[in-house]
């Protein structure tokens, strides 16, 4: 691989975040490059998220502001309102920071805000007031000696009801997946939780509570066992990946690049799928990869320019793809990204518009007309997530 793909030496992480944990599993080095450009500059403009995913942090900071008692005692419609407004702004800001502008105004991009909000605050109205030590959130990063510190994160909620002490976690997202069970990853992290409760209280929480977006409580089948197990792998992944890693390392050397695991679904939902080796060189074997089963999910392709056609904004690209079928995208937006150019400018860089005989990838476009396999996609259209690339490496032709 060449200096192309130089994004920096990546280090190995010395927590693990309880969100993070099926990651960490599924695939290490999605783990390593969010933990590597979580907080940096150096962050490559990669795919974008989702509005949903940003409005669902404004959900959690306004109900995490309701339980602490920053919209009165209790909490009081008018207030919730100003704060979810304020709340929305602050989350705006950040992503025009960050330079995810793509969906903004979120008005626009995401298709049921308004429900968003009054669902939230009607949630949010609920909510009892910490009023004592033992019904505050806890921080579980740095707590105790030991390997305690190797897991981080904050529960929103930990509540008296009864006698029994209650974790919950609150969700704007569905908590179960297809088969009508907790989603894995959601069940992994509230054991993770009850470890830490335990580890800095010195006792076990009696239930662990999932909250969904419309308010349904869902309290998990659990064992401390099961927690402890959880745990113990958590140690045993970070520790792995920690050994493999060492001193540092870049996407480059093999070591690195073997932590990759397209096969276990994820890549979907990764935005950093753009540099990670294993995913480029399946999206080049193959032309063109879709998400989701839906038959208009965003789906990659990758191939050469055969003709672009451009305007004072926007491009019309035709590809011949390496599956050997020719595909138009329609309105990509005149500045492509480029994977680097050099050693000396290892980040990707605006470049000047896509012309005939290049090679691109293209991530996060949709099919016109209903997708059921690669070669019923010969006309795909932006969506607001669209990042195009041109390919560096020859390795992967």
């Amino acid at each position: 691989m060449d200096d192309s793909y130089d994004i920096g030496l990546l280090l190995a992480p010395t927590q693990i975040a309880v969100t993070q944990y099926t990651d960490a599993v599924d695939c290490p080095l999605q783990f390593v490059l969010s933990n590597s450009f979580k907080k940096s500059k150096r962050r490559p403009p990669l795919p974008s998220g989702s509005a949903h995913r940003y409005i669902g942090t404004v959900y959690h900071r306004v109900i995490e502001a309701a339980r602490k008692g920053e919209v009165g005692t209790p909490p009081t419609r008018p207030a919730l309102e100003r704060r979810w407004q304020n709340e929305l702004s602050q989350i705006e800001s950040e992503v025009q920071d960050n330079g995810d502008g793509v969906w903004l105004p979120f008005e626009q991009s995401h298709h049921d805000l308004e429900r968003a909000r009054l669902r939230c605050i009607t949630i949010a109205e609920q909510q009892q007031v910490s009023t004592g030590e033992s019904e505050v959130p806890f921080q579980t990063a740095g707590i105790g000696p030991g390997t305690r510190h190797r897991v981080s994160g904050q529960i929103d909620a930990i509540e008296t009801q009864n006698g029994r002490t209650v974790l919950k976690d609150f969700k704007s997202g569905h908590l179960d997946d297809p088969s009508g069970k907790v989603k894995p990853q959601y069940r992994d992290q509230m054991l993770l939780y009850a470890v830490r409760y335990f580890q800095s209280r010195g006792s076990w929480p009696d239930a662990l509570c999932l909250v969904n977006k419309s308010g349904r409580h869902t309290e998990l089948e659990w064992s401390q066992e099961q927690a402890q197990a959880t745990f113990q792998s958590a140690m045993s992944h970070l520790d792995f990946i920690k050994r493999t890693i060492g001193s540092g390392g870049t996407l480059r050397e093999e070591r690195i690049r073997n932590l990759a695991n397209p096969d276990k679904g994820l890549c979907s939902r990764c935005q950093y799928r753009p540099i990670c080796p294993a995913y480029c060189a399946r999206l080049h074997r193959e032309g063109l990869l879709i998400h989701q089963e839906s038959k208009y999910s965003l789906v990659d392709t990758v191939g050469t320019v055969l003709h672009a056609t451009q305007t004072d904004t926007r491009i019309h690209v035709r590809l011949q793809c390496s599956d050997n079928i020719e595909r138009s995208i329609q309105s990509l937006p005149v500045q492509a990204q480029c994977l680097g150019t050099s050693g000396a400018q290892p980040l990707p860089t605006a470049v000047d518009p896509i012309s005939s005989g290049d090679k691109v990838m293209v991530f996060n476009v949709r099919p016109r007309r209903s997708l059921y396999g690669a070669h019923e996609a010969p006309v795909l259209s932006v969506d607001r997530a669209t990042r195009s690339f041109r390919t560096p490496s020859p390795e992967h032709d």
